[in-house]
């Protein structure tokens, strides 16, 4: 149990490191729309829509190295071979920002979307080279480096917009300016903490370039994958921009921003779970997932208590966002299915290298998306439909996967157990996302509080689980005082 001790705390500090990150994070998403005219908020949210997308453009070799590597010690690493990688990557992507420029410049979108285009391709080349730094630190298990440049990139952002508050500035293209600042400076810490690598000195070019290719090699299923996997939700935002306008564009941005707050958390504990899974032996891998599923079964359905006083609180604080915050009841289950999905599923895929099915999963279900929101926009004239098509093709992802993963890493006799578990887990999703979205916040939050309760009953084991790994870790804990004071 040595081993899952550690990572647990690991995923504690990830945890904790990131909460301080997000409620950053928070606090700018609440202040940006008091100030934003809905224009202007969905022109940010343009920015940040297309942003998402530019770590395709690294085109397989971050993660090509994060598979290579992790698990290795940070000692143990070819620092020399590893930065000729990070320049060979910043070389072909400033080719390709240069390109995204030129296309802005002659397409004639208008200036709006000119700039938006322009400033993605710098995003692109400062978030690829910090996010190749960040999966070497996260591969050697150093996620405390790399949580830090997160943290450092929104408590800069957050800075500058509380100055931007105190002048009450409401030109997006301002935040746009002091939000690549943020990233700059995010770039500089991981460089100056990765500089052993970046500063590592030359290789012959043939060397590092076949390197490099054969990481893009491995790596280009899985940001094919993550590509695929952010379209799920991309395709329907993208159609809901050109059926409806900017403006609704902004209303359901916002709502979809305010649900990957929470999702924020599982990305950090995944990135614990990665390099600690590849360590340790097949049978306390499978231990690991049995744990991860006992954890989440309890802990994630709490997001819909939650959300109904949060709910109340927005409202007040942004009465011109109502319509978001009602979206918002139909994207909660996203965070029950994408949660399990991005922490369970797509980490042991990582490691079992079983990217490609990771691959296939993703593009059937943003092909499943793409086609229901187009239905849901031409035919049923629909925000609400399209929304609950993207959460549905998250759902379905999700069931698939573990039900895949399960034939992989369960026991035979539990896998029925495990499909009763996630009828249950599906009708509790149901109930409440329905109360959630319909009813009275009242009424809502009584109805779910009781489902909630229920589901604990009927997944009383994982209740057991849960508080026998939090007595474990008070008593390790515990021995450890004792000896030190000792």
């Amino acid at each position: 149990m040595k081993q899952e001790r550690r990572i647990l705390r690991n995923i504690i500090y990830a945890f904790a490191a990131q909460g301080i990150s997000l409620l950053l994070s928070i606090l700018t998403s609440l202040i940006l729309p008091k100030f934003f005219d809905k224009a202007n908020y969905g022109y940010w949210s343009l920015f940040l829509f297309y942003t998402g997308y530019t770590g395709f453009f690294h085109f397989g070799l971050n993660d090509g190295v994060y598979l290579k590597i992790g698990g290795t010690e940070y000692e143990d690493m070819d620092k020399k071979l590893l930065g000729g990688q990070f320049w060979f990557g910043a070389l072909f992507q400033s080719v390709i920002a240069i390109g995204i420029v030129l296309w802005a410049v002659l397409s004639g979108n208008g200036v709006d979307t000119e700039f938006v285009f322009i400033m993605t391709a710098v995003y692109m080349l400062l978030y690829n080279l910090t996010l190749y730094l960040g999966c070497v630190f996260q591969a050697a298990n150093e996620t405390r480096l790399y949580s830090l440049s997160v943290m450092i990139d929104k408590i800069v952002f957050m800075v500058s917009i509380l100055a931007l508050f105190i002048v009450k500035s409401s030109d997006y293209k301002t935040y746009v300016w002091l939000y690549m600042s943020a990233k700059l400076c995010a770039m500089l810490y991981c460089v100056y903490k990765g500089r052993e690598i970046v500063f590592a000195g030359r290789m012959a070019f043939g060397t590092v370039a076949r390197e490099a290719l054969d990481s893009i090699r491995i790596g280009i299923n899985l940001t094919i994958a993550n590509i695929a996997g952010n379209l799920i939700l991309g395709g329907g935002r993208f159609i809901i921009d050109r059926y409806w306008g900017i403006e609704d564009f902004g209303e359901v941005s916002f709502s979809l921003t305010l649900t990957n707050f929470f999702l924020l958390f599982v990305s950090q504990i995944s990135m614990v779970l990665f390099p600690a899974l590849r360590q340790i032996d097949e049978k306390r891998q499978k231990s690991l997932f049995e744990m991860s599923k006992h954890v989440l079964n309890v802990m994630l359905p709490i997001v819909f208590l939650v959300y109904i006083p949060a709910k109340e609180i927005l409202k007040l604080w942004l009465p011109q966002y109502e319509v978001s915050l009602a979206y918002m009841a139909i994207l909660l289950p996203m965070c029950i299915f994408d949660g399990k999905m991005n922490l369970v599923c797509a980490t042991y895929f990582k490691v079992l290298r079983k990217e490609r099915f990771l691959l296939y999963v993703n593009i059937f279900s943003m092909a499943l998306s793409v086609v229901l929101s187009i239905v849901g926009a031409y035919d049923l004239h629909s925000i609400d439909s399209i929304i609950l098509f993207m959460v549905c093709s998250i759902g379905v992802r999700y069931f698939i996967s573990q039900l895949y993963l399960e034939r992989l890493l369960g026991e035979a006799s539990g896998q029925a157990g495990a499909r009763v578990g996630m009828a249950e887990e599906l009708v509790l999703v149901a109930i409440c996302a329905y109360a959630c979205w319909k009813l009275h916040s009242g009424s809502a939050f009584a109805i779910t509080a009781i489902a909630y309760l229920i589901y604990l009953v009927l997944n009383r084991r994982s209740v057991g689980y849960l508080w026998g790994m939090v007595c474990l870790l008070y008593t390790s804990d515990a021995a450890d005082d004792r000896i030190s004071v000792d």
